[in-house]
């Protein structure tokens, strides 16, 4: 019988390959032996055992290698010439196919294969020993302690915390507290990680389809686009559920910035990218920044040769911060002759700490410095809170200090304060209103405190008033049977309360529907008699005049500060008339209170002579106003002030020296005539001239007068603005002094209704904008709206420069920090008192 590991048979023919067994058994019913390289080897080291000890006892051998040798030297082999064993052929058994291979391939199995089978079965018992071990993680990391009680709880050898015996919990303390040790000693150790993580990770890696042979060289194809044909129903729509998600207005679709949007979109030819929220922020930032240095350059530029007045304010958001808003108002030349008045948000800085005069006059100077105008600052328009003032005395040491402000005249913070006229009105106003009524507001947590006493012998109209518009606002089903009755009247819903004379019929209704006495009849005793209608409308009279002076000051696209004195008389005139009349008795405490809060904002405008000089700058009145209601003298006073201030802007424009060089030309033209008169008649013809001479008029005062004695109208439809740059030519100097004055703010409306867009910013859902994009948003909007935005792409070289130039403004304010404090005028700029201390000292300085 052959060899168990298979023969190499050769042929009869010894010049044909020797025949051998296939390595692959392609048929598994194939009983045929398989030439194998290790079957080769077995049977090399098999023949030569038998020639050593041929005559050994097949019995003695120990290993299972002889052991199987020797079962096969007792069989009885055949040999060909060379010695070479040869199987017989077997006949085939009765058995099947896989039990005949499988009986085959036992007693085919070499020796050294047996050995090898062996040492492998050995090491998987090595394997399945080291894979029982699963908790060897836990006897490594944590040791079991007895308590009290005989209860047993696992420490971890590293923290020494104590948990229930329970593997589950113990790893995931080691995956919370000590992750990194654990897996380090995982690899050191060949132990599969058990962290919660890791088991879970292994698990979705099983659940995975892809394979993983071919894992890194296959991606899955982008989904095929499936390009929907453009039609405007399809527009329609999508635009609805933009608008829908969003919470957008419905006229949004129809605003140009969107239509522009969408135009800019359809030009596309391969698709629009939009941009992720980084880089939108970061295109915001960049946007403001271009746009603050095109407005920088822009106020610094020939066409703005004026002033720059300010208007500032302080607000407090939704969510909590505090913004300072400063607002910039110029006379801009568009073209030669064609000025425009124009304003710009210069800053939205957010202030989180104490409002106090010196943080503030902080803030503002900071923000005149980035826009290099704090050589170019003219008069601040804000309200009359005490700290205002300590921020305009703050910020008049710092401007004065400044390096761009050296040889001008100093910069005074009183003459340079314009009060916020609709502030003043406001204060009056509620002046009058708290003497006459005291009637509370609604309070939500107190809902009948604001009620007034029904039983009284002379009501509180005006807590009546309010009490019946809380009715209405209550709840839903009022405030619709009220627009019913509204529409059942008059057939037209009116949101004033005031206006409407069936305020009592829907008492009555409502009334009718409550079930509860006592509730009806405190609704019954809401309803106002002849008398206390009388008196509402009264009230309603005093207060329109206030309305109609405070709608003087609510443009900031015009000037409006020469309509202050006049407003202000006016209403302080009706209602000193009013005092007097029977009709307005019971308003009597009240109007003394609101005359009074007039004429102490109204005296303080004497500190400035904006208000007067921007009067005489509307070419309609002149001195006209003055003339009509002021005596003689007040008139004389405005007139020297004016020619004050006149003559120093000539000055200014044409120099000191070429005024007395027209003053000598004159004094040597009159010594000429006396040299040259011979005859004694002509010597009181020569003394004339000379008095004539020192009689002659400055050459100021021709301008002067003839813009004042000329009769100017301006046409309609044209602004007061736009006159004077038509007339530079005629009146340089009065024209000069137009660009100064006529650009002051006569209230800070315009830092009110950046607020008002701040609120709009900072909503519910946006509550966590940083403050640095709220202020880019706020100055954005504002150039946008005024059409003053920068549209012009800048280039890396230009976005280099910029970064330069910030870096260069910082060391430049080093400098003049520097400066300031060496300055020998120290003293005479900022001297404190004893009673300041070094904080507040040293708060001002740096």
């Amino acid at each position: 019988m052959a060899n168990t590991l298979g023969t190499v048979q050769q042929d009869a023919n010894p010049g044909r390959r020797p025949r051998v067994a296939t390595s692959k058994v392609t048929d598994p019913n194939n009983i045929g032996e398989i030439q194998l390289s290790s079957h080769q080897q077995a049977r090399a080291h098999a023949k030569a055992s038998e020639n050593t000890a041929s005559n050994a006892v097949a019995g003695e051998h120990v290993t299972t290698k002889n052991t199987e040798s020797t079962h096969a030297s007792k069989r009885k082999p055949t040999g060909d010439a060379n010695g070479n064993q040869q199987h017989k052929k077997k006949r085939r058994s009765k058995k099947t196919g896989n039990e005949s291979a499988a009986e085959d391939t036992a007693k085919n199995t070499a020796p050294e294969l047996m050995v090898d089978l062996a040492m492998s079965s050995s090491e998987s018992e090595v394997d399945d020993k080291a894979k029982l071990s699963v908790t060897r993680d836990i006897d490594h990391f944590f040791r079991i302690v007895s308590l009290p009680g005989g209860k047993k709880k696992k420490e971890c050898v590293l923290c020494r915390k104590r948990y229930v015996v329970n593997t589950s919990t113990c790893r995931r303390h080691m995956q919370s507290d000590h992750g990194g040790k654990y897996r380090k000693w995982a690899r050191e150790n060949n132990f599969i990680s058990m962290l919660p993580e890791d088991s879970q990770a292994r698990c979705q890696e099983k659940q995975d389809p892809a394979q993983s042979s071919i894992e890194g060289h296959v991606r899955p194809l982008p989904p095929r686009e499936n390009v929907v044909p453009y039609s405007d129903a399809l527009f329609l729509e999508a635009a609805i559920e933009w608008l829908a998600e969003t919470n957008q207005p419905i006229n949004a679709i129809h605003h140009p910035k969107f239509q522009n949007m969408i135009d800019i979109a359809a030009q596309a030819t391969n698709g629009v990218k939009i941009p992720g929220r980084k880089a939108t922020r970061r295109a915001i930032i960049d946007l403001f920044k271009k746009n603050i240095s095109a407005l920088r350059q822009r106020l610094l530029s020939d066409a703005v040769q004026g002033t720059i007045s300010i208007t500032c304010d302080a607000w407090q958001a939704g969510n909590g911060d505090a913004y300072f808003a400063v607002t910039g108002h110029w006379i801009e030349e568009k073209a030669p002759g064609e000025w425009k008045l124009e304003g710009a948000l210069l800053g939205f800085t957010q202030m989180n700490s104490a409002h106090s005069g010196l943080a503030l006059g902080r803030a503002l100077f900071k923000i005149l410095r980035c826009f290099k105008i704090v050589n170019k600052l003219g008069w601040v328009t804000c309200d009359n809170a005490s700290n205002n003032g300590t921020m305009l005395e703050t910020l008049g040491r710092l401007v004065n200090a400044h390096s761009s402000r050296r040889g001008m005249k100093k910069w005074d913070h009183v003459n340079r304060h314009i009060q916020c006229l609709a502030h003043i009105i406001n204060l009056a106003t509620q002046a009058l209103i708290s003497t006459h009524s005291k009637a509370k507001h609604y309070d939500p947590e107190s809902p009948e405190s604001h009620e007034p006493d029904l039983e009284a012998v002379e009501r509180d109209v005006l807590g009546l008033v309010r009490a019946i518009v809380v009715k209405v606002r209550s709840s839903a089903k009022r405030k619709q049977a009220f627009l019913d009755l509204q529409l059942r009247t008059t057939n037209k819903a009116l949101q004033l309360l005031i206006d409407m004379v069936f305020v009592d019929v829907f008492l009555y209704e409502l009334s009718r529907e409550e079930k509860d006495v006592t509730k009806r009849r405190k609704i019954d005793g809401l309803a106002l008699s002849n008398d206390e209608w009388i008196q509402v409308n009264t009230l309603i009279d005093l207060l329109t005049h206030a309305d109609s002076a405070q709608q003087a000051f609510s443009s900031e696209h015009e000037p409006t500060l020469h309509n202050a004195i006049p407003a202000l008389e006016r209403l302080h005139i009706a209602w000193e008339k009013r005092k007097s009349k029977t009709k307005y008795t019971k308003f009597t405490d009240a109007l003394n209170a609101g005359v009074d809060k007039l004429g102490n904002y109204y005296n303080k405008t004497s500190d400035s002579d904006a208000y007067v000089f921007s009067m005489l700058l509307n070419p309609n009145e002149k001195m006209g106003y003055f003339k009509a209601n002021w005596d003689e003298d007040e008139c004389k006073e405005v007139l020297a002030f004016t020619e004050q201030i006149f003559k120093e802007r000539y000055e200014e424009l044409n120099g000191k020296s070429a005024l007395s060089q027209r003053r000598s030309l004159a004094k040597s033209d009159s010594t000429l005539l006396r040299e040259l008169s011979d005859d004694e008649d002509d010597e009181s013809t020569t003394q004339g001239s000379v008095r004539n001479s020192a009689t002659t008029p400055e050459p100021w005062r021709s301008e002067f007068n003839l813009y004042l004695s000329a009769i100017d109208v301006v046409p309609t439809g044209m602004s007061i603005v736009k006159w004077w740059g038509s007339r530079t030519s005629t009146y340089p100097t009065w024209s000069s002094l137009a660009r100064d004055y006529l650009a002051i703010m006569g209230s800070s409306v315009s830092s009110e209704r950046a607020f008002s867009g701040g609120g709009i910013v900072i909503s519910k859902r946006r509550n966590r904008l940083k403050s640095d994009v709220v202020e880019a948003l706020q100055f954005l909007k504002c150039v946008i709206k005024r059409n003053l935005i920068f549209r012009e792409h800048a280039s890396s070289k230009t976005e280099y420069a910029s970064e330069g130039q910030d870096v260069a403004e910082e060391l430049e304010f080093i400098e003049e920090h520097q400066e300031f404090l060496k300055d020998s005028t120290y003293d005479e700029i900022w001297q404190p008192d004893d009673s300041q201390d070094d904080e507040e000292w040293e708060d001002v300085v740096y």
